[in-house]
Parts: structure tokens; C-alpha cells; sequence
């Protein structure tokens, strides 16, 4: 039977050679390597905790609240998948990870079973899905708070539940189905077994697997949330033109209210010195005493009338130069903030783009040796596919350093922290 078997594993497509399946020759590097992946899971572990924990507080804590009024501003739809996605990643974290990390210190042996390895396959290959179904939902409620925001305000929890719960389980019931149908180990049969006899654990899909499901489960999400971002991206863009437009109108509106004061000035100034030159003309020429009185009577009337605009709309364009100069100042001073908003706005999209890049990346690089596996299987080692699932893992550790960002998630995070504090007081 071990010679039936040897054979068999001879013959097989996949390079089942000790430099193929072992990592490294080096048990010092193995071990550099493990310290750098436990850092990794305990970060990832902690800081998605963390997260859950500052969303469940924030949403019962807040029930009774108005959203509006809560800690960090989060609608009842993006706090209940924020919780899903950070649990998607703590599923990651704290069960993908520590056997990845027995298998590296073991130099890529697998010596916890073949029922606890297909446990870890699935959760490797089926997260990655409901973390891209996640980011589409997340996408879709952007679109819905920017477009609608009024149909965004009636939105109940309801709708949140509703997203992560198809996020969940529509990838899941697809996976599912594939194996029960025998697509993911379709023709590996043979390699599967004797992976298991030479105790080793990787990822390995069949061709259907490669060809269909994950092209069907992961590109047509990832076009869906390209085309999502843009539609907010061209909203927000929409918006920030007419509040410039606003702006400019309400500038040009101030402008001319206080061109209209200054010449109401000019006319009042006009008709009094005209008023005054009159009656000293008359006083110099010695005219009679009725016409001097009535020249009295009307620079008095002209007094009463025009002095206290006169007055009023003289400091105004007397200090309107001033004013002026004192707004231009102010708007250098307000325009450095807003500089400094907005760079930190593109640095944040920055950073998200360079994570969906990374993400994209992983994907192509996972499908395309998936592929090249299934056709020249035995010109990669198979430690290259546990290469990139690494990757994958890296990835994973920085989106809780995105989410922190945020000023609404920092805020979450602090109200918790208080909370925790005045307990521990009490």
C-alpha cells in the first residue's frame, strides 16, 4: 500500500519535494519570521476588539439618542457593518493566523489534522470574500447617505442587518455549494491525499474553482465597488462646487451692500454741505430774516434726517478698507486649515486606494498562481502560495490603522475608554 502510495504522490502535478513544502533551511529566520506574524495577530486581535466593542457601546449606549448627537456621528446601518467587517477580521487574526504560525515554527509542517487545516482553508479563501462583499455594502451606503440624504435619516437598523447578513451568507451559501459539488478539489484528488500524508497544509484550488467561482466572486465585487466609490467621489465633488458657487454669491451680495452704503454717504455729505454752503451765503449777502429762518429750519430738518445714516454709513466706509484687509488676512489664516483639511483628506483617500490596490493585488497574485498551479503545477513551490496568503495577512493588520483616521472612529474609541474608566472608578 505505501508503494501504491509513493507512486502516486510521484506522479502527482504539484512538487511535493522538501525544498517545495519547507520554508527555509534557517530556524533562525523561521523564527524571526514567527515573532514578526505574532505581532501581526495580536495587533490585529486587539485592535479589532477594540473596534467591535467601540461600535456595540456607541450603538446601545446611543438607542435613545439622536444619531446626530452620538459619539462619533456613525448611522445605525455603518455601525452594524462595521461591526460585521471587524469581526470578518478577527475571524482572521485570531484563528487564521495562530496556526499559521504553528505551521511556520513546524518549517510549513501541519501536524493539527486534515479536518482543523480544511477549517483553515475555507476560512482563508471564504473571509477574503465577505470582506470585498462588506466593502460593497459599505459602498452602497455612502452612495445612499450623499444622493438620498433624507431617505438616508429614515433608514432603520434593519437595512444595516440586512447588508451584513447577505454579506455573510451569500458568499458563504457559494463556497458551499462549490464544494459540495466537488469544484474546489475537482482533479486533486490524488495531491490532497498526499499533501496530508506529507503533513502539509496550503491552499490549493481546482480548475473549475480557479476559473469560475473566484473570477464570478471576487472581480464582479470589485468592479461593483470601483463603480460605488465613483459615484461618491463624483457627488462629493458635485457638492463642493456649489458651496464654492454659494460662497462666491454671498461675497459678491456683501460687496455690493457696502457700495450701496458708500454712495448713500456720498449723496448724504453732498446735500448737507450744499444745505450749509447756502445758508452762509445767505448770512454773508444780509438777506431777511424770514428767508435766513427758513434756511435754518431746512438745515435742521436735513440734520435730523441724514445724520444718524450719515454717520452710520460714514464708519462703515471708513472702516470698509480696513475690513477689508482684515478679511483677506483672515481668510490667509482660515486657508491654512483648510489646506491642511484637505491634504489630510487626500492623504486618507490615499491610503484607502493604496489598500484596494493591495487588495487587488493579493487577489490577482492568489488566482493567477492558483492557476498556473493547476496547469504547471510543479515549476512553483507551494511555500509561494503561503507567501502570499501572508499578504493577505499584512493587509488585514492595516485596516484597523485606516479606520483610526477617522476622527468619528477615534472618538468611538475614546467614549469607550471613559466609559471603561469612570467603571473601574465607580
Amino acid at each position: 500500500m505505501d508503494t501504491v502510495n509513493q507512486t502516486v504522490c510521484d506522479n502527482v502535478s504539484v512538487d511535493l519535494s522538501e525544498s517545495s513544502v519547507r520554508f527555509t533551511t534557517h530556524p533562525e529566520i523561521l523564527l524571526v519570521i514567527a515573532v514578526a506574524m505574532s505581532l501581526v495577530a495580536a495587533f490585529i486581535v486587539v485592535s479589532n476588539v477594540l473596534l467591535i466593542a467601540a461600535f456595540v457601546y456607541s450603538r446601545y449606549h446611543g438607542k435613545y439618542i439622536n444619531r446626530t448627537d452620538r459619539p462619533g456621528g456613525y448611522s445605525d446601518t455603518k455601525n452594524i457593518l462595521s461591526i460585521s467587517f471587524s469581526l470578518a477580521h478577527f475571524v482572521i487574526g485570531g484563528f487564521c493566523m495562530p496556526l499559521a504560525i504553528v505551521q511556520i515554527l513546524l518549517n510549513g509542517r501541519w501536524s493539527l489534522g486534515s479536518s482543523l487545516c480544511t477549517a483553515r482553508v475555507f476560512a482563508e479563501v471564504l473571509s477574503e470574500i465577505i470582506i470585498i462583499y462588506h466593502a460593497i455594502c459599505m459602498c452602497i451606503d455612502n452612495v445612499i447617505m450623499v444622493r438620498k440624504p433624507f431617505l438616508y435619516r429614515m433608514m432603520t437598523s434593519k437595512t444595516g442587518y440586512v447588508m451584513a447578513v447577505l454579506s455573510w451568507t451569500m458568499p458563504t451559501i457559494l463556497f458551499f455549494i462549490s464544494s459540495a459539488l466537488g469544484w474546489n478539489t475537482q482533479g486533486l484528488e490524488d495531491a490532497l491525499l498526499c499533501l496530508r500524508e506529507r503533513h502539509v497544509c496550503v491552499a490549493i484550488m481546482s480548475k473549475n474553482f480557479v476559473f469560475l467561482i473566484m473570477p464570478s466572486a471576487v472581480s464582479i465585487s470589485i468592479v461593483g465597488f470601483i463603480g460605488l466609490a465613483a459615484i461618491v467621489l463624483k457627488e462629493v465633488h458635485r457638492l463642493h462646487e456649489t458651496k464654492v458657487k454659494q460662497g462666491n454669491i454671498k461675497k459678491a451680495n456683501r460687496e455690493k451692500i457696502v457700495g450701496h452704503d458708500c454712495r448713500t454717504t456720498n449723496k448724504s455729505y453732498k446735500i448737507r454741505s450744499e444745505g450749509s454752503e447756502s445758508l452762509n451765503e445767505a448770512i454773508k449777502s444780509g438777506s431777511n430774516i424770514k428767508s435766513i429762518a427758513q434756511l435754518i429750519e431746512s438745515e435742521r430738518s436735513i440734520s435730523t434726517i441724514t445724520l444718524t445714516r450719515v454717520r452710520i454709513a460714514y464708519l462703515s466706509c471708513e472702516v470698509d478698507q480696513s475690513t477689508a484687509i482684515m478679511m483677506q488676512t483672515r481668510s490667509r489664516v482660515t486657508a491654512l486649515p483648510a489646506k491642511t483639511a484637505a491634504n489630510r483628506k487626500r492623504k486618507t483617500f490615499g491610503i484607502l486606494i493604496t489598500l484596494v490596490l493591495l487588495h487587488v493585488l493579493y487577489l490577482t497574485a492568489f488566482m493567477v498562481v492558483s492557476a498556473l498551479l493547476v496547469f504547471h503545477a510543479k515549476m512553483f513551490p507551494l511555500w509561494l502560495i503561503s507567501a502570499i496568503i501572508m499578504l493577505r495577512y499584512f493587509h488585514s493588520a492595516s485596516i484597523p490603522m485606516v479606520l483610526f483616521q477617522y476622527k468619528p472612529t477615534r472618538k468611538l474609541v475614546r467614549s469607550l475608554l471613559i466609559a471603561i474608566k469612570i467603571i473601574k472608578s465607580n
